[in-house]
């Protein structure tokens, strides 16, 4: 009895060490071949060693490593306006590289630290931070934890695997037996989830087996549901604003947010969610779970700024971004005595404006 209680335990080691690899995406578990993976996007070195207290200059931006393990990214756009990103880094230590990831001219920010875990631990092991920059060259930012790997040429999972310029980070989780593969395409500084490559479809399925599996399980059957990380959202909004903002505990970072709609959010830390503010003077932007976003959110609430979230969202709790817009005073003003909802025409006029 106990010499097959022992096997049974063993056979069961013996799957969990060839699952979670100590950091990297798991090999023996992605349907990817050996010459995609080497279609990696060139990057560029910026810091491979970003601590507490240290600053580095990359590309027109300044990165400083605060206390605490907040990272501070800042900059000035085209027209001479400010900008700041604030992100967490769990350890207060970061790689950082730059890259021209959607061919728009700008290189952008590639940000990597580590969360913490280890190869004993089913979560990811590292967290992915990307700063775009659009046409105004203001910054978009998109993060995901994963199991990506740093080497002396820049993140391994950062591919271009139709050769065209457009980059595409190859995302690996595992949950519910399986090891599930995502690609999201840069474009136009934004990411979306590529659905089809060549004869794939995205995201891929690969079940945990006891040796390496790397064919992807076709049909039905039950599958966990992957979390849509896309931040491609412009073109289709609910423009609505904050009525309230609470804590599920007193010393909790969490936020249930209440929206105009009926909407109640609660941004966890693991959300991903960034809160981006634009005004006249520049863009501040602030990643949940930093101080800075519990800060922002309140600034916002507390001026009643109109907030736009993609239509695909406003269902869900995992939120990209909440956008939130003060042009002037004067618009601002009437902005909040509207009463934004949903397909106004005051909203649609609100929308098409450029920020001066």
């Amino acid at each position: 009895m106990w010499q097959r209680f022992s096997l049974v335990w063993a056979s069961l080691f013996l799957v969990l060490s060839r699952a979670l690899p100590a950091c990297g995406y798991c090999t023996d578990y992605l349907p990817l071949s050996s010459s995609e993976l080497s279609m990696r996007v060139k990057q560029r070195l910026i810091s491979d060693d970003l601590t507490t207290g240290a600053t580095v200059l990359a590309d027109q931006c300044t990165l400083k490593m605060m206390s605490g393990g907040t990272l501070r990214i800042t900059g000035t756009d085209y027209k001479g306006k400010s900008w700041v990103v604030w992100s967490e880094c769990d350890n207060g230590f970061a790689s950082v590289w730059s890259a021209d990831l959607d061919r728009n001219q700008t290189r952008d920010l590639i940000i990597v630290s580590r969360t913490g875990t280890t190869g004993s631990s089913w979560e990811p092991g590292a967290h992915l931070l990307i700063v775009t920059f659009d046409d105004q060259r203001r910054p978009v930012p998109w993060q995901c934890k994963g199991y990506f790997e740093v080497d002396r040429r820049g993140v391994k999972d950062i591919l271009d695997l139709d050769g065209d310029g457009f980059a595409e980070v190859v995302q690996q989780t595992s949950r519910d037996g399986f090891w599930i593969t995502s690609l999201y395409e840069a474009s136009d500084a934004r990411f979306k989830r590529r659905a089809i490559h060549g004869d794939r479809t995205f995201p891929l399925y690969n079940k945990f087996t006891f040796k390496p599996n790397r064919l992807p399980s076709k049909g039905g059957g039950r599958r966990p549901v992957e979390p849509n990380l896309a931040n491609d959202s412009d073109g289709e909004h609910s423009a609505i604003s904050l009525r309230a903002i609470s804590n599920g505990s007193r010393n909790s970072k969490s936020s249930v947010l209440s929206m105009s709609n009926g909407d109640r959010w609660t941004p966890a830390p693991e959300s991903h969610m960034a809160i981006v503010l634009d005004e006249p003077s520049g863009r501040r932007v602030a990643l949940v779970p930093t101080v800075e976003s519990r800060l922002l959110l309140e600034e916002v609430y507390r001026r009643q700024l109109p907030v736009l979230v993609a239509k695909k969202w406003a269902r869900r709790d995992l939120v990209p971004m909440l956008w939130a817009k003060a042009h002037s005073d004067l618009r601002g003003e009437l902005a909040c005595k509207s009463r934004l909802t949903s397909g106004s025409r005051y909203v649609d006029a609100y929308l098409s404006k450029d920020l001066p």
